[in-house]
């Protein structure tokens, strides 16, 4: 599994209100509204290539995580738990603005 590697970066102190603003609003952290602004940019800039092997590692690691984790959540011995993460997803999905990509609702699509 790849290990998260802490940066830190300086930023205008308009853009730093912005980001701040965003992690108030939607109950996260500074940290994760960063990590999701860079890794919608990294995700953007594969794309961008289309079909490069790092994108296809990136859709492997996915499928990966998402199998792996639905097993975890499966199997804990809170068995409302998983239902209690989907509905979390959906909410993520709803703030950030992202269209559901399946038919039936895009429930399952982690």
């Amino acid at each position: 599994m790849t290990r998260h590697i802490p940066l830190q970066t300086y930023l205008p102190a308009h853009v730093a209100g912005w980001i701040r603003e965003a992690a108030k609003t939607l109950d996260l952290t500074v940290s994760v509204i960063m990590r999701d602004i860079i890794m919608a940019a990294f995700r953007d800039e594969q794309n961008r290539r289309d079909g490069t092997p790092d994108t296809d590692n990136l859709d492997r690691q996915s499928v990966f995580i998402s199998i792996a984790l639905d097993a975890l959540l499966t199997a804990h011995t809170d068995k409302k738990l998983r239902d209690r993460v989907f509905e979390d997803y959906a909410q993520r999905i709803d703030d950030l603005g992202l269209a559901e990509t399946s038919e039936n609702g895009g429930r399952h699509e982690a």
